[in-house]
C-alpha cells in the first residue's frame, strides 16, 4: 500500500520548473537542475509529426517544464521555454504574428491579418 509519505513526493514530482544544465550529444535529451537535484537525461517534447518535423537546439540556462507521469523520474520529459525575465517574447509578437527571433538578430515575423512575411537579417541571406 502507498504511504502518505510516499504519494506526497509523486504529487510534488509530477511537474517541475528547472534550468537546462546538460545536453547530450544525442540532440534531443537534456539534463534539468531543479533545485539542487540534476535529472536523468531525459526527453525533450518537440513540435514534430510524420508530416513536419521541427528542431530547435537546446540551450544551457533554458528554463522548462519536467513532467513526470505518476510521479516517476525514469519516464519523464521536457516541455521547454517559459517566457521569463531573462527569454521575454519577441518583440513584434502580438495576436496575429507568428515570430522566429534567432541569437545572431535575424527575424522571422508573419502577419496572418496583413498577410505579410518580413524578414530582417543583419547579413545577406542564401
Amino acid at each position: 500500500m502507498l504511504t502518505l509519505e510516499e504519494l506526497k513526493r509523486q504529487i510534488d514530482s509530477l511537474i517541475q520548473v528547472g534550468t537546462i544544465c546538460e545536453v547530450s550529444k544525442d540532440k534531443a535529451l537534456a539534463r534539468v537542475k531543479i533545485f539542487e537535484i540534476v535529472t536523468e537525461f531525459l526527453p525533450v517534447l518537440s513540435q514534430s509529426s510524420s508530416f513536419k518535423r521541427h528542431f530547435i537546439p537546446i540551450k544551457l540556462g533554458e528554463q522548462v517544464l519536467v513532467f513526470c507521469p505518476f510521479g516517476k523520474n525514469e519516464i519523464g520529459f521536457i516541455i521547454r521555454s517559459i517566457f521569463n525575465k531573462s527569454c521575454k517574447e519577441p518583440s513584434l509578437a502580438n495576436g496575429n504574428t507568428e515570430v522566429m527571433e534567432y541569437e545572431d538578430g535575424t527575424i522571422i515575423a508573419y502577419d496572418t491579418k496583413a498577410k505579410e512575411l518580413k524578414i530582417n537579417a543583419s547579413d545577406k541571406i542564401t
